[in-house]
């Protein structure tokens, strides 16, 4: 007769001790043993590996019904590796997509999808030329999803410099933020709350050349010419802080009281927001180029063979930060101008080996690509500087393959253009870079929408529904 431990009871079918928290239910080991004996007495239908080709043609894909037959032993393990691999399958087959192209006069610069706290859907873009451009969908409580409005619902704005460009868009809450490049730098702030859509505008002296920004409830980091600058209530509006770096910002990201810079000279630098000053607490993961690697690794014949390792592994030569992310609040994705794409822990910044690499990856000079992490931060979407959009996953690395290719994409293949409401997401060439990207959650499920130019059409928003797969014929 086994022993009576506290805190656990004895399985006598598994001839094992397990705690007591675990012990099912009677109803529920009925159940289960029921689906088993179903399980045993037929065949099942369903997946087990890997989604054929037939089963990407249903209009909503479902989860499989072995995923939750698995062996309880298996559930933290098996079961979540076997639903992440089900999850990549049917993003990677998304082929069902609407488009609808805003009437900007220059072309389309930047895109962001916003909700009001009413649940009314703001889509704007800006242009070439200064132009916001803004369609605003009403809140329905029968849409699954925002449904992108037709071209005759956009309307012109206002322009924010008629010299300039739109540089960057960003949103959180219902606010949206839009800043121009430009030797007069300007930033409006827009309330999607308000009927109007009142906006504030700020003109900052002597701040030069916005390339970015990331709103973060109500505080704002802007990266310009030599400099990122925080403003910490963006309803208040300046005073300013500055963050001096150097070199012109391309990217930056806010993370509580941290902002991470990413530098035209390649620098990646972290301010604390908590110091009265706060000056940069020095540059992040330097051994990612081969200069710093040689400055480091001395005359020893050991070292230069190390040296040699990282320089094939990671480049050869300086390159700009063109995207930073923070993902799972340990990792720091960085986008470069040379096309390498990676994650990196934050919580080991002398070891400047990526965690994950995500081959693959199209740019050779472009500043200005689309980039998307899905909420759940499983999935990296990029879009290339050929005009593919690609897939990877977050937790081992793979690219996301569409049913249709045999193979990979290579850098060196050029397909002719696709159609792109007949293509799936990841099997479409774009005439042209899709410039900016973002997923969003929605009450049906997961949406990616790229926006950018469309060869000698106008420019156009694609929205992408993640795991829907259009009807193959």
């Amino acid at each position: 007769m086994p022993l009576q431990l506290p805190g656990y009871y004895f399985d006598e079918e598994r001839n094992r001790y397990f705690p007591i928290s675990s012990r099912p239910s009677k109803n529920g080991a009925t159940s289960r043993q029921g689906d088993a004996s179903s399980a045993r007495g037929a065949p099942s239908s369903e997946p087990t590996s890997q989604l054929t080709t037939s089963e990407f043609s249903r209009a909503k894909l479902r989860e499989p019904r072995y995923i939750d037959t698995l062996p309880r032993s298996l559930f933290t393990h098996e079961r979540a590796r076997q639903r992440h691999r089900w999850e990549a399958a049917t993003f990677a087959a998304t082929s069902r997509s609407e488009h609808t192209s805003p009437p900007l006069i220059g072309e389309l610069t930047t895109f962001t999808k916003a909700t009001n706290t009413a649940g009314d859907t703001h889509f704007l873009v800006g242009d070439s030329y200064g132009w916001i451009c803004r369609a605003t969908v009403p809140y329905s409580e029968h849409d699954s999803y925002h449904a992108l409005p037709a071209q005759d619902f956009w309307g012109m704005d206002f322009n924010l410099n008629p010299s300039s460009e739109i540089s960057s868009m960003c949103s959180s809450g219902a606010r949206c933020v839009a800043t121009s490049a430009g030797t007069a730098a300007k930033i409006t702030v827009m309330d999607l709350d308000s009927a109007s859509l009142h906006s504030m505008l700020y003109t900052l002296n002597g701040l030069h050349d916005i390339w970015t920004s990331h709103l973060s409830g109500r505080s704002l980091v802007i990266g310009a010419e030599r400099q990122a600058v925080y403003i910490e209530d963006i309803d208040v509006g300046p005073p300013l802080r500055t963050l001096e770096t150097h070199s012109d910002i391309f990217s930056v990201h806010k993370s509580d009281s941290l902002v991470y810079t990413g530098a035209r000279n390649g620098d990646i630098a972290r301010f604390d927001l908590r110091s009265s000053k706060p000056d940069v607490l020095g540059p992040l993961l330097p051994g990612r180029f081969a200069a710093d690697c040689h400055a480091a690794a001395g005359d020893t014949s050991r070292r230069n063979a190390q040296v040699r390792k990282r320089t094939a592994r990671h480049g050869a030569s300086r390159t700009s930060v063109v995207h930073l992310d923070i993902i799972r609040e340990w990792q720091l994705l960085v986008s470069h101008m040379d096309g390498r794409l990676a994650t990196y822990d934050l919580r080991f910044l002398r070891d400047t080996r990526p965690v994950r690499s995500f081959s693959g990856h199209v740019n050779t000079l472009t500043r200005r690509l689309g980039i998307a992490v899905d909420p759940t931060q499983n999935f990296l979407f990029a879009a290339g500087e050929d005009g593919w959009i690609r897939g990877w996953s977050l937790q081992t690395g793979q690219p996301l393959r569409p049913p249709s290719l045999s193979s990979p994409v290579t850098n060196g293949s050029k397909p002719p253009p696709a159609d792109y409401s007949a293509r799936p997401l990841l099997a479409t060439r774009f005439l042209k870079p899709i410039v900016s990207m973002q997923i969003a959650e929605e009450p049906g499920g997961l949406c990616l929408y790229a926006a950018g130019p469309s060869g000698d059409t106008l420019p156009s928003v694609h929205k992408y529904f993640l795991g829907d797969a259009s009807t193959v014929s």
